[in-house]
């Protein structure tokens, strides 16, 4: 029989399109990171849940002024999916180079989507920042 990977991700339905929901979360990685440079509420409120918008919203009052930021290269992984009776949560860990106002840098996080199981769709519920 065929054992399983080490790496595989814990807790995936089967019949999960894993390729596809990566390529949805990398795709919403850079559509935040754009709202974010430039403070777009409406875009933010759309991908993250109410506890996640405050946090960014308190975050950005902060900030001084727009930022530019360009996604150079983004790794996305599936590191696994739990489910309760009420959501579903999704761990994925983006490894990748940005270019921040110009200056290169390395992220490595781990972003937790989350959606109800009733249906809708995946939003961003927290980020944890790897050394």
């Amino acid at each position: 029989g065929a054992g399983t990977s080490t790496g595989a991700p814990w807790g995936v339905p089967a019949g999960f399109d894993t390729e596809a929901f990566l390529g949805a979360a990398r795709s919403h990685y850079v559509k935040l990171q754009q709202a974010w440079d430039t403070g777009n509420l409406d875009e933010l409120a759309e991908f993250t849940t109410n506890e996640m918008f405050i946090a960014l919203t308190h975050e950005l009052r902060a900030r001084a002024g727009q930022s530019k930021t360009e996604v150079v290269s983004m790794d996305a992984e599936l590191l696994g999916i739990e489910s309760t009776a009420d959501e579903h949560i999704a761990s994925v860990k983006f490894d990748g180079t940005l270019r921040v106002d110009g200056e290169v840098e390395q992220v490595s996080e781990v972003w937790n989507l989350t959606k109800p199981a009733s249906g809708g769709g995946w939003v961003l519920a927290g980020i944890q920042q790897l050394a």
